[in-house]
């Protein structure tokens, strides 16, 4: 027959008269045998939105086939019995399920969001009685796969699916299914981002769109049982019980707030409507506390999903917390305002037309506004909602279709599971239900063995009492002596020793009972003490960030300073040496006077600086200040005393001498290794010490009395300031003999060429490795200390120079480097773990950056002319270093300020599409954001401006010249948000920092470029 068409019955359906007539109605493929069809889902445990799903799946089912048999797994299979007329088994009743799939023609598994993985998956607990959320809602499918059964994913939603485990017990479970169909777009994305094909998944909708609600006398009621005037309008209240985000104590205050002052502007009462007992019962105990001005009233007819559609129907404006009561205003028509305390919430606010209804869980202090406006506006908006029901409803009548129609096909027989993911799934399942299986049996083993030895020594006491007790019969004078003599004979004796032993065996047994107890109680306070000692350790990590940031901070105003000071000096400079050539031109007897006098002052206030040939100011305010001023004294830090840094290198030195590495690194840095910033050289730094190489961090400072602590010396990173080295630059690389030695130069300042004669003197290989177009730099003066002639001087007399792309390997070989190697930027895989959902308010499209906001390459033009051509979108900007213009300011853009890398990913989540706004000019070109990779390593779609895409992301980054295409790209990435993750991600997994330390220490290993020529050298005057 042909497939059925519930589609035409959704008219009749509306109109109250969803009967036989309505369309054609189907039976089992038997010849009209009964079809036997088994539904697995969350249901009976009290949820109204669960049973609610339920309740329209079986009406729906029942309409489109004939006489159908249900069996529903439930957590209640009375209630559940009671409440739909089915046949029931209980959830942690496996073997029953197993059972039930076997003889069911039709398995189906959902309705509601059941593809999660907020509590984990472990495979070891696939059918296991109590198995956790993700481990049961895969049992089904994976029973009816193996028994080659009719199976349907039912309306399902999903997300969030964030561990690997997860997302392989997801797309095993989906690979057993003939037909899926999910409630939503966001979870088709979702599913095709773990690498499920979008292409076998059919968007339907939500089936309680089906619903109806209960009218007339039942509702009135119910409402005027708990003290609702049913001629007055009232406003109903759906919270849920929610502990993450800010807290309960912060978001019930602000919500009881926002309530109460709305209902005292409209005169409204106040209904609180539990949807899940008891879960619900004490955030309404709480939430009728803050109410108890109001009044606020309960309503007590909980369990029954018509009921509450009604209520809902009838209130004026609904609140509602939970999904299915955001679905059940739209099904009646109820103008909502919805609280959004998951993504599911928004995106059915969204998908009828009423995004601007909802308001985030930590911004509720906007509630009475939001609900005002949905006020003024009801009857236009219970209109919309109108339209919005005709037009879901045939899609939640879609998979009762799809169901129907699988009973017509041939059955699907065991599935071929060749796939390794499969397997190895099964694999662990299967050998940890037999390691249980074991751990039991010899427990059960020890537990018989004891009692069976307890049960022989009874028995053995029982055997000589009776031989007692014969004894005494035969000599009953002995007996009645011992009697007379007023101590008990042997048979008392034994039967004393018998029940001494049976109440020990007792006692015995309560104590087993209560040490298990104890066991439990014990387990449960180590799980919670391993949960306080992880917070712990994050609040740390938070501080540790928080004080990087804060000196950040103290060195950005350090700069600024040294800015206005250092212009203000490089001016007064130059005019003097302006007028002084004026007044005593080169080559003149006055000119070599006062060159003359100028060397006598200098070597009387400073003889060392005289004699090495040193200058002062040799570094401008703008950049890394590395003159002298510290090569004949060490200060002390605050509260430290006198830091003597040789001392710590020569400590540091020991250290590392009677390790097995023998290899070390020197990088000289023009910032201080500070991983909150993560720049490059600090990663450098990080993952060679993680592999057991010694490294020195030569540091820039801006004042000689500025230390870093060494907090890094336990993890193999000693850190020394760069113009202590350029004091005494042979006694530095005079260190680590023996060591397999390598320098690298991260930046090339006029003071390094010392440094650098030392280090090839000693033996070490030379690199330097360039960050950037400092020339570029120097000419928008960031790096007014830059010497053209002295980077020459580096590329051509170190073993090897490194870039961090193309453009810079071409700038390299313009300045007469021939040899170069181009090693990108890298990232660090845990930035993209995100700890603390973000509850900011998302735009129609949310774009996001994180980083420096340095007018010299960000872009503010472009992004304000961006957000002006799209005021519904949002702007997030993570960073410091920069503010915009009065005429760069947007109601829509919003500046985030610094924050701790590891709340990045938390933030980054909400975002559409991540973007690097640079501006177009040769600065840009010769950068390699790292934050590029760190977007991807998130998963998120980028846009770059000014910038180019990292060397093989070509066709994962958009690139943008102007507002109209930037805005145009950054839409163009947004949809492809959820599709093109997995590539990202697996682009990102292969730059890690490890694999750019990698391809650097086998640059100098192999001896490429000069790296070999140094090697023999110098093994050669060994």
């Amino acid at each position: 027959p042909p497939a059925v068409s519930l589609w035409g019955a959704a008219k009749g359906r509306r109109a109250g008269r969803f009967t036989l007539s309505s369309r054609r109605r189907l039976v089992g493929e038997r010849d009209g045998a009964v079809a036997r069809i088994l539904l697995s889902g969350s249901y009976g445990y009290n949820n109204v939105g669960d049973e609610a799903i339920l309740l329209a799946m079986l009406r729906d089912l029942r309409a489109a086939l004939v006489d159908p048999s249900f069996t529903v797994v439930s957590g209640n299979p009375d209630l559940t019995r009671a409440q739909h007329g089915v046949d029931v088994i209980h959830w942690a009743d496996w073997p029953g399920i197993a059972r039930a799939v076997a003889e069911a023609d039709l398995v189906l598994v959902g309705g509601g969001g059941i593809l999660f993985d907020y509590e984990g998956f472990d495979p070891r607990r696939l059918c296991e009685p109590e198995a956790p959320a993700l481990a049961f809602y895969c049992g089904a499918p994976l029973l009816a796969g193996l028994a080659g059964k009719r199976l349907m994913v039912y309306a399902v939603g999903a997300g969030p699916l964030d561990d690997e485990p997860s997302q392989r017990a997801t797309r095993m479970a989906l690979s057993m299914a003939q037909r899926i169909t999910v409630r939503d777009d966001e979870s088709r994305g979702v599913l095709d981002a773990i690498g499920f094909p979008s292409a076998a998944v059919e968007v339907t909708a939500d089936p309680a769109f089906t619903l109806r609600p209960a009218t007339g006398a039942r509702v009135t009621e119910a409402l005027e049982a708990v003290g609702i005037d049913v001629s007055r309008p009232f406003v109903a209240v759906v919270p849920r019980e929610w502990q993450r985000g800010p807290g309960a104590a912060v978001w019930e205050a602000a919500l009881a707030g926002g309530v109460a002052g709305f209902a005292a502007k409209t005169g409204v009462q106040v209904l609180l409507v539990p949807f899940h007992e008891p879960d619900d019962d004490a955030c309404i105990e709480r939430l009728t506390g803050r109410l108890a001005d109001v009044p606020a009233r309960v309503l007590d007819k909980q369990g029954d999903p018509e009921l509450l559609l009604g209520v809902l129907g009838r209130s004026s404006l609904v609140i509602g917390m939970r999904l299915h009561s955001v679905i059940f205003a739209v099904v009646s028509a109820a103008p909502f305002v919805a609280i959004a305390y998951d993504p599911k919430v928004r995106q059915i606010a969204r998908r009828v037309g009423c995004e601007e209804h909802v308001v985030s869980l930590d911004a509720l202090d906007t509630l009475g506004e939001v609900a005002e406006r949905v006020w003024q506006s009801r009857a236009r908006i219970s209109d919309q909602l109108l339209q919005a029901r005709r037009s879901l409803e045939p899609l939640a009548l879609r998979n009762a279709e799809i169901a129907a129609s699988m009973l017509q096909a041939a059955v699907p027989g065991p599935p071929e599971i060749r796939s390794p993911e499969t397997l190895e799934l099964l694999r662990e399942c299967l050998v940890g239900r037999l390691d249980a299986v074991a751990a039991r049996d010899q427990r059960i083993r020890e537990l018989v063995d004891a009692l069976a030895w307890k049960d022989n020594e009874i028995g053995i006491l029982w055997r000589r009492l009776g031989q007692q007790q014969e004894a005494g019969a035969e000599e009953p004078e002995q007996a009645r002596a011992a009697a007379e003599a007023g101590r008990p004979g042997d048979v008392e004796l034994l039967r004393t020793e018998v029940r001494t032993l049976l109440v020990e065996r007792a006692r015995q047994d309560e104590a087993l009972e209560a040490a298990r107890g104890d066991l439990v109680a014990a387990e449960a306070q180590l799980a919670s003490s391993d949960e306080e000692l992880q917070r712990a350790n994050r609040a740390l990590d938070a501080v540790r960030e928080q004080r990087d940031i804060a000196r950040a901070g103290e060195r950005e105003a350090e700069r600024k300073l040294g800015v206005l000071q250092g212009s203000f000096v490089v001016r007064l400079v130059e005019r003097y040496w302006a007028l002084l050539d004026r007044l005593t031109p080169p080559g003149t007897r006055r000119r070599r006077l006062v060159v003359g006098l100028h060397s006598a002052w200098a070597f009387l206030r400073h003889p060392f600086r005289a004699i090495r040939g040193g200058h002062e100011g040799a570094a401008a305010p703008s950049g890394p200040a590395v003159g002298a001023s510290a090569a004949v004294t060490q200060p002390g830090s605050a509260g430290v005393g006198q830091v003597d840094p040789w001392h710590e290198l020569a400590t540091f030195e020991d250290a590392a001498a009677g390790g097995a590495a023998g290899r070390v690194v020197a990088i000289f840095s023009a910032t201080k290794l500070d991983r909150s910033e993560g720049q490059r050289p600090t990663q450098l730094a990080i993952e060679m010490a993680s592999r057991g190489i010694t490294v020195v961090f030569a540091y820039w400072r801006w004042w000689p009395d500025e230390w870093c602590q060494q907090d890094w010396a336990d993890r193999g990173i000693v850190q020394i300031p760069i113009d202590v080295v350029v004091s005494d630059p042979a006694r530095f690389f005079a260190a680590f003999p023996g060591f397999d030695r390598t320098v690298l130069f991260e930046f090339p300042h006029p003071d390094f060429f010392a440094p650098v004669a030392a280090a090839h003197g000693a033996g070490w290989s030379v690199g330097y490795d360039v960050l950037d177009d400092w020339e570029e730099f120097h000419r928008v003066g960031q790096a007014i200390w830059y010497d053209q002639t002295f980077e020459r001087h580096l590329l051509h007399s170190s073993d090897g120079v490194f870039t961090i792309n193309r453009v810079l390997a071409d700038h390299v070989r313009a300045l007469g480097r021939r040899e170069v190697e181009v090693v990108g930027n890298g990232v660090r895989l845990d930035i993209a773990v995100a700890h603390e959902p973000c509850s900011l308010e998302r735009g129609e499209v949310t774009v996001g950056y994180f980083g420096y906001l340095a007018g010299a390459w960000f872009d503010w033009d472009l992004l304000a002319a961006a957000a002006g051509l799209r005021p519904t979108w949002r702007f997030y900007l993570i960073g410091y270093a920069g503010d915009p213009d009065a005429h760069h300011v947007r109601p829509n853009i919003h500046l985030l300020g610094k924050m701790p890398q590891f709340q990045l990913a938390s933030h980054a989540a909400i975002w559409d599409v991540a973007v690097v706004p640079f501006k177009r000019e040769r600065l840009a070109r010769g950068a390699d954001p790292i934050k590029t990779y760190e977007y991807l390593a998130m998963g998120l779609p980028v846009v770059v401006t000014g910038v180019g895409a990292p060397a093989g992301a070509e066709h994962l980054v958009l690139e943008a010249d102007t507002p109209e295409s930037f805005v145009a790209r950054c839409e163009e990435a947004a949809r492809t948000r959820g599709s093109g993750e997995a590539a990202r991600r697996g682009f990102a997994e292969g730059c890690t920092w490890a694999h750019r330390v990698d391809a650097i220490l086998e640059s100098v290993a192999a001896g490429h470029q000069q790296f070999g020529e140094k090697r023999a050298l110098f093994a050669g005057s060994a």
